[in-house]
């Protein structure tokens, strides 16, 4: 049975190469690979952005780094009361904690 370009199958080992020589030929409007549909069937061209979904990203974007800042104070306070530490050291934990989080963030 041929594979998509119409080469036999060859069974695949470590020296076989990954590409095979491939004769190129123009794409064509009537070509299926070309279809570019959206399920609904319109062309994907025609369709518009979906501003609403765009709206809340930009949105949340915007909310985020107030989110984050707005729990500093609130965190320093969790350290001197739950703590169990001196006082001179809370802002050392309080920074490590928010510096932990900020750095989970960036790599989700």
């Amino acid at each position: 049975m041929p594979n998509l370009h119409g080469h036999p199958k060859v069974a695949a080992s470590e020296s076989t190469p990954l590409l095979t020589e491939v004769e190129p030929r123009p794409i064509t409007p009537d070509d299926e690979s070309c279809e570019h549909t959206a399920p609904d069937g319109t062309d994907e061209d025609d369709r518009p952005l979906p501003m609403g979904q765009m709206a809340v990203l930009c949105f949340t974007r915007l909310i985020e780094p107030i989110a984050f800042f707005g729990i500093i104070p609130f965190v320093q306070d969790m350290v001197e009361r739950t703590g169990g530490i001196k006082e001179a050291d809370v802002g050392f934990y309080s920074g490590l904690i928010v510096r932990m989080l900020k750095h989970t963030r960036k790599s989700c």
